[in-house]
């Protein structure tokens, strides 16, 4: 249910906002449906108003919900304008080894590409996903590209202590691949052809649709 509401962050917000408003709702209708009653027996009072505290929390929740997962993924829809073109050939500084690096030493593969910032929440919490997704089809061709324009001291600091396997590195540019939101991810084929554009976190499940034709 988690990873639908992550796919799906607008039907989240739109649902628990419908929540909200059929709760409300309800009361008002219950009130309008026994007010006379009540004003004949005031002593009914007392059980209604004692549900209108749980209403009130139940249409918070459900609210509450749907906008944590639309900020968790927050815009969660394709980059289509740059879909199906050729990717640049993006300079970078590996971490690991501190050595120049470049996304055309990668043709041959399929190259998924995150563009991430340390103090993004999204950005961090997909980074397990796709350390998974890096484990699950590494030997079917795919590299997974973790790309930050932070210092790389930054990003040593975070990552230090942690086993992650996928590729890190430094670009102080990115032409050609832009970064409307933080995270952007970015599927590349292995003639170097850019198939997918993705604005927003997402779950493995979605990583994984989007590389498997390509691989």
């Amino acid at each position: 249910m988690g990873e639908w509401l992550g796919e799906h962050p607008a039907t989240a917000m739109g649902l628990a906002a419908g929540a909200a408003a059929l709760v409300a709702l309800g009361a008002v209708a219950l009130l309008l449906s026994i007010g006379r009653r009540l004003r004949q027996r005031p002593l009914l009072w007392l059980p209604f108003l004692a549900t209108i505290p749980v209403c009130l929390l139940a249409g918070a929740v459900a609210t509450v919900l749907g906008l944590q997962a639309a900020a968790l993924f927050p815009i969660q829809r394709e980059f289509a304008p740059l879909a199906d073109r050729p990717a640049p050939d993006i300079r970078f500084l590996d971490l690991e080894t501190g050595e120049p690096r470049s996304l055309a030493a990668h043709r041959g593969r399929v190259v998924l590409v995150n563009r991430w910032a340390t103090w993004c929440a999204p950005c961090r919490e997909e980074i397990p996903e796709l350390e998974r997704l890096y484990a699950d089809y590494r030997a079917r061709g795919l590299v997974v590209l973790l790309l930050s324009d932070e210092p790389p001291e930054t990003q040593r600091a975070f990552f230090e202590g942690s086993r992650a396997t996928v590729e890190r590195g430094y670009a102080d540019d990115f032409p050609g691949l832009p970064c409307p939101a933080y995270p952007t991810t970015y599927v590349i084929d292995r003639e170097g052809v850019i198939r997918h554009a993705f604005l927003g976190a997402r779950p493995y499940r979605a990583f994984a649709r989007a590389v498997e034709p390509y691989l």
